[in-house]
């Protein structure tokens, strides 16, 4: 959203605030933790003081924590009190850019939400010219401590693109 101020000089604009949601499976790896890393990199800037990021699961059970220790792996003391939840209509509607970490999630949203087709992205594809799913752990031989780092990764390594397009489409959904 756009804020704009009237004085009487003239008029004065603002980034407003936009909102982010990052989502994975069950709402307790990689959304928390993308979530938590896009939280320290928006609170280093002024510019984003008012911005909303939040995460959820496709198909997550409500109030589990984070996997066990991921707040410490990832030196991101805000994790340890992350409790999941699962994707919602309101969250949808409330979210400027929606970010996921796999394409069947990225279907599964645009095909239950047409609204927000064009506002799912791929964390994969934020961050660079590929596109490819990150796995879930819970589902896959990788190591946790490689994802932990991949996901971060992309994260900072998108962080410009994440922010213009959320601001973009937080100004489209006020015109």
């Amino acid at each position: 959203m756009i804020i704009i101020f009237v004085c009487m000089s003239g008029i004065y604009y603002t980034c407003g605030m936009a909102s982010i949601l990052v989502l994975c499976n069950a709402n307790q790896f990689r959304s928390p933790l993308a979530e938590y890393t896009l939280r320290r990199l928006l609170a280093k800037d002024p510019h984003y003081a008012g911005w909303q990021v939040s995460s959820a699961g496709v198909w997550a059970t409500l109030g589990k924590p984070a996997v066990s220790g991921l707040a410490e792996w990832a030196n991101l003391p805000g994790l340890a009190s992350h409790r999941s939840r699962p994707l919602a209509a309101t969250l949808v509607d409330q979210a400027d850019l929606i970010i996921v970490m796999e394409k069947g999630q990225k279907e599964a949203v645009q095909l239950e939400f047409p609204q927000a087709r064009e506002r799912v992205l791929l964390l994969t594809e934020l961050a660079g010219p590929v596109a490819y799913d990150i796995p879930d752990p819970a589902f896959s031989l990788e190591d946790p401590f490689k994802l932990i780092h991949e996901i971060i990764g992309l994260t900072e390594k998108g962080f410009a693109e994440i922010v213009s397009l959320a601001e973009a489409f937080a100004a489209n959904r006020m015109n």
